[in-house]
């Protein structure tokens, strides 16, 4: 069969490096009973990894070039399903509660599968996004992406960014490890990182939460670090699945880092009464000089809960 060749304009950089495949395949912590959407398989080679590894992998290519290719090299896996389509349409549609057993526990939505990819750059932003807001979740997301995003995805005060904080208000973010552009071919012009991102199940509790043990609330408390930082004790009720809160929350983040260089109470008062804001911050005790880039989530949080 012939090898199909990299498609530039769909950001192909295949894996060639076993040891980054082991250290991916970690940072997802597989066993047996997992059920994992791969997302641009290409040629397989980290398909296979986790199919050696996991209870059923759902691998789901763009190129349709691809596909017989796939088929054919990891024909061995009856827990393979390889399906031909774009990850932007299929998500938000996908039959996830069919497909990959999710379950109802303790009166939420328990997702019971993962995400694990090496996905092209100029997907990353928009895909990460589309998933922490859908409404079925993974336990786990798993990406090998550019080293750079890797970095503003993590980044905290005194340099966050509007990235950093729209992943951070669904979850936690960490650099797993660096990675070698030497590790792809064709090889990139820049070197990538492996990226792991917990959801949270709820992203923010009502104060009283507080009064509860750490390990009642769970991923809960881990937010409420941000509050701490930077002087709030409690936090305002917003969950992940609370879209009108969640549509304000990142119109008021969008205008806050519509200019970073600038103050944002600048920023704000293009849109907010000055006095109104002046008040606010007042109240949230921020400094009236502070930039984007310097607030929490929490305080972002806080800031949607006044206005």
């Amino acid at each position: 069969m012939t090898q199909t060749k990299p498609k530039k304009y769909l950001g192909q950089n295949f894996l060639k490096d076993e040891s980054v495949l082991k250290q991916i395949v970690g940072a997802a912590d597989l066993s047996s009973k997992d059920i994992i959407l791969e997302i641009g398989p290409g040629k397989g080679i980290l398909t296979k990894e986790l199919a050696q590894k996991a209870k059923k992998v759902i691998a789901i290519e763009k190129d349709k070039t691809l596909i017989p290719e796939l088929k054919q090299n990891l024909k061995e896996f009856s827990n393979l399903e390889i399906i031909e389509g774009d990850i932007l349409k299929l998500f938000p549609s996908f039959k996830f509660p069919a497909r990959l057993a999710t379950r109802s526990v303790a009166g939420r939505q328990d997702s019971s599968f993962k995400i694990v990819a090496n996905i092209p750059y100029y997907l990353t932003s928009h895909l990460i996004r589309m998933i922490l807001e859908a409404k079925n979740q993974p336990k786990e997301i798993v990406f090998l992406v550019q080293k750079e995003v890797a970095q503003r995805i993590c980044s905290q005060p005194p340099k966050m960014t509007l990235l950093a904080v729209s992943v951070q208000f669904f979850s936690e973010p960490e650099i797993v490890a660096y990675v070698s552009k030497e590790s792809f071919w064709p090889q990139p012009k820049v070197d990538s990182a492996i990226l792991r991102i917990t959801p949270y199940s709820s992203v923010i509790v009502r104060s009283e939460a507080t009064k509860q043990s750490r390990g009642e609330l769970g991923g809960i408390a881990r937010l409420q670090r941000y509050a701490l930082h930077c002087g709030q004790a409690t936090l305002p009720a917003v969950t992940r699945n609370d879209k009108n809160f969640r549509e304000k929350f990142f119109r008021i983040l969008k205008i806050g880092f519509l200019s970073p260089r600038k103050k944002l109470l600048n920023n704000l008062t293009n849109v907010f009464e000055k006095e109104k804001i002046e008040t606010i911050f007042k109240d949230l005790n921020f400094d009236k000089n502070i930039r984007a880039q310097n607030l929490f989530v929490g305080d972002w949080i806080q800031l949607t809960d006044r206005l």
